[in-house]
């Protein structure tokens, strides 16, 4: 038993470090941003559960090794007989009628006894004293170990329900309703934000000589005639549109003709406003205040 509790013991620490090795991994990758969040919640929930076993591992090494102890206590004929204890075996020999007198009191007692430890044993602090055994933080390492389970049992459940980064329309929606998905699996859907709508404004280079962050916005919508929303100028790009294209032009022939080129302008619209009627992709036309 004890042979069998220490090789327990030696997987169970293995375990641990391994558990350590994946969660110090785990972590550095969410520092770096690689990795989810998720991964690391796991691999913590993984070096909790092997800390666990470790523990346990461990209280039952130390059973067995008493329980052996004990063992030998009761029978020594199995470590041999001395001399010493030859001579007592003939003391007691000659005492055995006082023995035998006093052997039905003692058996009364011990019959008591061993009632009384039923009872303590049945009672629930008979109960938890067992379970805490001599663990310093008096929980009994069995324990941590299902809380452990526990733990990562509700970590795997959280992961069915996926919830939107931002409050937004749904669309592009490729799952329905009892589908399968496994990692790997192509996008679900695609959400489109209802808060923190911008609008790009393509304008002339010629356009911008007045233009500056902060000035004030009238968009009109083209879809909803005489609506008027409010915004502002959150920043001009650093280029042209044609520059930071996939394939920007180039004049490799020396001929150069001049064309006007368009300045991307970023525009926000105020709190006030209702981003409820902008759609992605919708045509607006925007009046920028120049005087302010």
């Amino acid at each position: 038993a004890v042979k069998a509790a220490e090789a327990r013991l030696a997987n169970a620490k293995a375990a641990l470090k391994q558990a350590d090795i994946d969660f110090g991994r785990a972590e550095d990758l969410c520092k770096e941003g690689i990795a989810p969040k998720e991964i690391l919640d796991k691999a913590q929930t993984g070096h909790e559960a092997a800390e666990a076993g470790v523990r346990m591992a461990t209280e039952e090494l130390r059973r067995a090794r008493a329980a052996l102890g004990e063992g030998e206590r009761r029978n020594p004929a199995r470590r041999g007989t001395s001399p010493a204890e030859a001579g007592s075996g003939r003391k007691a020999k000659g005492e055995g009628e006082i023995e035998e007198v006093q052997g039905p009191k003692f058996k009364v007692q011990s019959q008591e006894k061993a009632k009384t430890e039923e009872m303590d044993s049945r009672s629930p602090i008979g109960v938890e004293d067992r379970l805490r055994g001599n663990d310093s933080n008096g929980v009994h390492p069995l324990i941590m170990k299902r809380q452990a389970e526990l733990d990562r049992a509700r970590l795997n459940l959280s992961y069915t329900e996926i919830y939107a980064p931002v409050k937004g329309n749904v669309t592009r929606k490729t799952v329905e309703v009892g589908n399968n998905i496994d990692a790997g699996f192509p996008p679900l859907m695609m959400i489109v934000p209802l808060e923190g709508l911008t609008i790009t404004a393509n304008y002339k280079e010629t356009q911008l000589k007045r233009v500056k962050v902060g000035q004030p916005v009238e968009i009109e919508v083209d879809t909803y005639p005489g609506v008027k929303l409010k915004g502002r100028v959150e920043s001009i790009m650093a280029g042209t549109g044609a520059v930071f294209s996939l394939f920007p032009p180039e004049n490799a022939t020396g001929n150069f003709v001049k064309v006007v080129q368009r300045i991307p302008v970023k525009i926000v619209l105020e709190e006030r406003a209702n981003p409820d009627v902008l759609r992605v992709g919708m045509s607006v036309t925007p009046t920028i205040d120049t005087t302010r």
